[in-house]
């Protein structure tokens, strides 16, 4: 199917259905403009302006095949993206962040069960399961949420929780499932955290002397570093690369074993891809909790041992910033700044691996780490982009 948006006159628009030929099935008018489609649960989901519709297709209705509207659902100020999974829809909307409906096939009807209320200019969305979700805005930012579920009123479960924010530098127009490279057939097995994450990476550059041209973020929720999830939602991470502009491109990426010193490998699982307005190309991956706190104590280092270019702060750099809000990132790791270690002296490998063993978390690991150890799972990341 095909959608279309006269940029002149946004008070119509249609959709129009057709076969590989081209041969038009069916068309149906819109009171406003189409911005996307996608198909759900053999039906069609259509955004126009302020509403999200949804239409039963039949294709052997008497006369002609026929999209019939079902249900619609009304409170948005633009409906720019929409993605789907199982029965719920995330829509992003130009000024209003982030809506979850819900579909309720009995009544044939969708509704708001959750709304991050923040304000937020949402230039892609995308969902990691039915209570995980990841937006980019216009100011370069990168923002993962959860659903409050185990809150105690409906008001409370009504509002997504932020449990990740990171300033990318880059404006995300486009998140899609899978990977660069064919994953095996275990990949869906792998990891042992139960929970989820969004990383990004592949533009902008870290101080520390990261290139800036490939690299690699990792996030978890914000339990740690919040403190307002349980443990129990576990944790996740995101490996990505990209490169500085159209011309460049990212290496593959692979779904292997990033392991953790003392600790048994856990696979790293891919989850989402995205793309950025200036030809950046990123992979969002799934670390264990584990994983994430070691590289999280790798990065706390190097910052502490390595001046950053220019002396500027890396941390003001990945600082979340919108709208006069500005907050430290919280669940994210720069895997550019990660990836720095191996262009370091040994010298400096060791004050940064010293460093990381004077961490009182150091002993949730077991031994200290080696700046063996830890160069080869740095080398282990970077073959992920």
């Amino acid at each position: 199917g095909a959608g279309g948006v006269d940029e002149e006159d946004e008070d119509g628009g249609g959709v129009s259905v057709e076969r590989r030929s081209l041969t038009l099935v069916a068309q149906k008018e819109l009171q406003g403009a189409g911005y996307t489609l996608r198909p759900f649960q053999g039906k069609l989901l259509v955004s126009v302006n302020t509403r999200v519709l949804l239409f039963a297709w039949d294709p052997a209705a008497e006369g002609g095949a026929t999209l019939t509207k079902e249900c619609s659902y009304t409170g948005l100020i633009t409906a720019l993206f929409m993605e789907t999974h199982g029965d719920f829809v995330l829509v992003g909307d130009v000024m209003r962040s982030l809506s979850l409906l819900a579909y309720k096939p009995v009544d044939k009807a969708l509704e708001e069960v959750a709304r991050d209320y923040r304000m937020a200019w949402t230039t892609a969305v995308a969902m990691m399961g039915d209570d995980t979700f990841v937006s980019a805005d216009a100011d370069g930012n990168l923002v993962s949420c959860v659903r409050n579920l185990d809150a105690t009123t409906e008001e409370e479960r009504s509002r997504l929780l932020m449990s990740g924010e990171f300033h990318l530098g880059a404006m995300v127009n486009r998140f899609v499932p899978g990977a660069l490279v064919t994953q095996p057939e275990d990949a869906d097995a792998a990891g042992s955290g139960s929970g989820s994450g969004s990383g990004s990476g592949g533009s902008g550059s870290a101080a520390g002397g990261a290139s800036g041209e490939a690299g690699a973020s990792a996030a978890a929720d914000a339990a740690e570093e919040r403190g307002g999830m349980e443990e129990s939602k576990g944790a996740g991470a995101g490996a990505g690369a990209g490169a500085g502009n159209g011309d460049q491109a990212s290496a593959p990426l692979l779904a292997g074993e990033l392991p953790v010193p003392g600790m048994p490998a856990s696979g790293v699982k891919p989850a989402l891809l995205y793309g950025c307005v200036d030809g950046s190309i990123g992979a969002v991956l799934r670390l264990t909790k584990a994983q994430f706190l070691l590289l999280r104590r790798l990065e706390k280092s190097i910052r502490t041992v390595v001046r950053g270019v220019g002396g500027f702060s890396h941390v003001d750099w990945r600082t979340y910033e919108s709208h006069k809000v500005r907050r430290e990132a919280t669940a994210f790791v720069d895997g550019d700044l990660v990836e720095a270690l191996l262009d370091l002296s040994e010298e400096q490998q060791a004050a940064v691996v010293k460093e990381m063993n004077d961490e009182a978390s150091t002993a949730a690991f077991g031994e200290p780490v080696t700046v063996e150890d830890v160069v080869s799972m740095v080398e282990d990341l970077t073959r992920l982009h």
